[in-house]
């Protein structure tokens, strides 16, 4: 093994990462260092879904159809919000695990294995960062007739809708000689339903994903335009394959919440909290009176329409039975015969043979609730299962109404029966008919006692415009008053830039990620179902805080608010490919080889690893003293630009900021735009790009932030 005074650093160019690599479109990207004709020949997913969270080991086969050994250069998409922690490459006879490492030292490290020497070629392969969303494969050597394998795990937030979890995996080969991808979805709950693009599949099963299209064909697999999700995340992107797989059952919400310290007394807090579907079931073999309003002032159109909307909550409950009373001046069963109360299966029926009995929908004086409830309390008493009231009626109350008379009227019942009370108000012709939540209304401390609550209701014409409405009446369908509180020590920490919404319906998520100065043991759920209070306490979970979070955060935007000691603590603690942190996998034995590169062979994707902190990187081992570059630098740049200030004042001065890898300039950058005019800043960027750096710079990497002008 050679020494580190010995080792080659990565040329201008695969620093850059100019050239054949930088697609117009993002997308995976294969190409070769010597141009030999190496190509895809398998794209494998392995996934495993958890709660909030999907991983996948994606093992990527190349092989070498040319006569020279060669280098495989991938440019790699990542699934929205993936990070890699792992990687490992396949021998003879077995795979070798990667070893998470600061970047510029993999980089050092793989250049120095893949060089020319005299030992016989083992497989190195580098996973570094690109940038958020993208990441570098290199391995070497794929050799003539042969094949190299790799596998790198990602870990991806794991969207959640409707009860089921949602990933999109980047599934369109843009080049020949890219693999198509395939999937395996492994340890999936038994009966779990699968599908794949909107397609049914099967668990376990090889799913071919995507499809291929060349480059220039076309937009991708999905359209991405007019995506109107209130949550990006669950947007399809261009090109991608979209897996839903039904998620496990919870008892109204699952939510996990996690921490991850950062050494400047901050913390990375993180919250997922999906809502189940249900939130509660059904009840079965229920026993259900719908209290009517037959008064004039509810007009017969509101009759026949509360009339729809009893056979709309009836098709929820097939296995329900029910009673129908009208009420005004007095109260009186609807459904003719002597046997009260009409299975679901034919209530409809039953309720068309009422209404065709003459005067039987005549409405009347008076708006006697409480005779009404009276009269389906009677009905109900003795009755046995869940019973409940639908109480329905326009909210025009007579002025000495008083809930103490509906009291006494349900009191036969107690508490052990549910009581909503629905207004049905006029609605617009086409609009649908939507139930809305008042728990200010007059008549709404009378359901809130009985577990239920008051809603308007749109009025509607039909069964079908109360399909949905209705079924926020046979169970809670959100959570109303959603709260969600930090607590630690006993105090409340509000959890910075958290938008809480004031419902959560069930099937939807809840996704929340911030830097925070204030980071609370665990958090607190709160809302009503329906009357019923509902409290969930969240404490912050081990594995969750230590791994997944620090992983989710380099994968997301998040990573670009974090210095550079933030990104390498947190890529660290999630053995994550970031930034600072490379993954470099070394067969037994790998060291300089004849087919080995020479260092002008070298191109794109290798060198990227090389990419990290500012300041000098690790360079050659030397007893004798640095010189002392960055001092260099600074009097070449001055000189170069002396000229661009001519005739300039004294105050019109630039900061420039330059990055200088070996003896090559490889940035120029003026992170101060409104600084003097555009000529000058013109000016002083081509002279410094225009700089012929001498043969003594010899580091891997200089940078230097210094100011220009007149002097």
């Amino acid at each position: 093994m050679p020494s580190l005074g010995d080792l080659r650093f990565p040329s201008l160019l695969s620093l850059l990462f100019l050239g054949p690599l930088a697609p117009a479109a993002r997308a995976d990207t294969l190409t070769s260092t010597r141009g030999e004709p190496v190509v895809e020949t398998r794209h494998l997913v392995r996934a495993r879904f958890e709660p909030g969270l999907a991983t996948l080991r994606v093992e990527r086969v190349f092989q070498n159809c040319g006569r020279v050994a060669d280098q495989a250069e991938l440019r790699i998409e990542l699934p929205r919000g993936a990070a890699a922690v792992g990687l490992r490459i396949r021998g003879a006879r077995e795979w070798y695990e990667g070893q998470l490492m600061e970047s510029r030292m993999a980089a050092v490290v793989y250049e120095s294995l893949t060089g020319f020497g005299p030992w016989p070629t083992r497989d190195p392969a580098l996973l570094f960062w690109i940038e958020p969303g993208e990441l570098g494969l290199s391995v070497f050597p794929v050799p003539p007739g042969g094949e190299a394998v790799v596998e790198y795990t990602l870990l991806a937030p794991l969207p959640y809708r409707a009860g089921r979890h949602v990933l999109f995996y980047p599934a369109v080969a843009r080049q020949a000689e890219l693999a198509r991808p395939s999937l395996i979805l492994e340890g999936a709950r038994p009966g779990a339903r699968l599908e794949v693009d909107g397609r049914p599949a099967r668990a376990g099963a090889l799913l071919e994903l995507g499809r291929r299209q060349l480059a220039g064909d076309g937009p991708g697999q999905e359209d991405v335009d007019g995506c109107d999700e209130e949550d990006e995340a669950l947007c399809p992107t261009e090109g991608a394959a979209r897996l839903e797989l039904e998620a496990p059952p919870v008892d109204v919400l699952g939510a996990r919440y996690g921490l991850s310290r950062l050494a400047d007394g901050r913390a990375v807090v993180r919250l997922e909290i999906d809502a189940g579907v249900p939130l509660r079931p059904a009840p079965r073999g229920a026993s259900v009176v719908f209290v009517l309003d037959a008064s004039r002032s509810f007009r017969r159109e509101g009759l026949l329409a509360a009339l729809q909307l009893v056979e709309a909550y009836a098709a929820h409950l097939p296995d329900a039975r029910f009673e129908v009373v009208l009420f005004h001046r007095r109260a009186e069963r609807l459904l003719v015969g002597d046997q009260a109360f009409t299975p679901a299966p034919r209530l409809e029926a039953a309720l068309k043979q009422a209404a065709a009995v003459p005067g039987r929908l005549e409405v009347q004086n008076g708006s006697h609730l409480e005779a009404g409830l009276g009269l389906a309390a009677e009905l109900l008493r003795g009755r046995r299962g869940p019973r409940r009231i639908v109480a329905v009626t326009d909210g025009r109350m007579r002025t000495r109404y008083e809930d103490a008379w509906s009291d006494q009227a349900l009191a036969p019942l107690g508490k052990r029966a549910l009581l909503h009370v629905v207004e049905l108000v006029p609605g617009q012709e086409g609009d649908e008919a939507e139930l809305s939540r008042e728990d200010d209304a007059l008549l709404a401390p009378l359901a809130l006692a009985r577990g239920g609550i008051l809603a308007t209701l749109d009025q509607g014409c039909t069964r079908r415009d109360y399909a949905l409405a209705s079924l926020e009446l046979v169970r809670p369908v959100r959570l109303d008053g959603f709260r969600v509180l930090g607590r630690q020590r006993g105090a409340e920490i509000e959890l910075e830039g958290l938008e809480v919404p004031p419902t959560l319906d069930e099937g939807t998520q809840l996704r929340y990620m911030e830097l925070s100065g204030s980071a609370p043991d665990f958090v607190v759920v709160e809302g009503r179902l329906w009357a019923e209070p509902f409290s969930r306490v969240v404490p912050a979970e081990a594995r969750f805080s230590e791994r997944v979070v620090p992983a989710l955060v380099i994968g997301s935007e998040l990573v670009d608010d974090l210095d550079e000691l933030a990104q390498l603590r947190l890529a660290t603690a999630a053995g994550a490919v970031s930034p600072q942190t490379s993954y470099l996998s070394i067969e037994p034995g790998a060291r300089p080889s004849l087919e080995g590169l020479e260092r002008g062979e070298r191109s794109g994707v290798s060198g990227m690893g090389a990419r990290g902190s500012a300041g000098v990187s690790v360079g050659a081992a030397s007893a004798s003293k640095k010189p002392d570059l960055t001092g260099e630098l600074t009097r070449l740049a001055r000189q170069a630009t002396r000229d661009c200030f001519q005739g300039e004042a004294a105050e019109d001065r630039l900061t420039v900021s330059l990055e200088v890898t070996l003896d090559e300039l490889v940035d120029v950058f003026l992170p101060e735009p409104d600084q003097a005019g555009a000529p000058l800043r013109r000016c002083v960027e081509e002279a410094l790009w225009a700089l012929d750096l001498p043969d003594s710079f010899d580091q891997p990497r200089v940078q230097v932030t210094l100011g220009l002008g007149a002097t």
